[in-house]
């Protein structure tokens, strides 16, 4: 999966070039049921906002899921990593704050498909840099997910 990841990321990468629109780099931090996780992103950002592309998520640093999951009682339902594609759709732009409803699909733990529908806000200092804040849903429990980004 990871080849595939990055085969896409390349591709992406290349389009931009190619389209002269913007790739987009980011991070984020995300706050879910049994702990904290931390991703990357990359992705395209086409001339009307729609933003898309892949990720890599896993546990954060400190814990690799399966411990949080049986302090509070779900062993089975940790997730290590998460990996796929995303696609984010602009429901409001303005030039320092948009809005956008985020779709997030891929494998879990390498072997459960996972779809995460978010609300995502991002405050734009200057047009190259964005930080994020978000709300969501996996697994029918709500997450909270902060990022940053960086376009070029």
């Amino acid at each position: 999966m990871k080849k595939h990841t990055i085969t896409l990321a390349i591709f992406i990468l290349t389009l931009g070039g190619i389209q002269a629109q913007k790739t987009v780099v980011k991070t984020y931090l995300e706050k879910v049921h049994a702990g904290y996780k931390v991703g990357s992103a990359i992705g395209h950002e086409t001339y009307n906002q729609i933003e898309f592309g892949a990720f890599y998520q896993k546990a954060a640093a400190g814990g690799n899921g399966e411990s949080q999951a049986l302090a509070v009682g779900t062993i089975g339902k940790f997730e290590s990593e998460f990996t796929g594609i995303y696609v984010a759709i602009p429901i409001q732009d303005s030039d320092e704050v948009d809005f956008k409803i985020q779709v997030r699909t891929g494998i879990t733990n390498r072997r459960i498909f996972t779809t995460t529908p978010s609300l995502l806000a991002h405050y734009k200092p200057v047009d190259q840099i964005r930080f994020g804040f978000g709300i969501g849903f996996r697994v029918l429990t709500p997450t909270i997910q902060s990022s940053f980004s960086i376009s070029f």
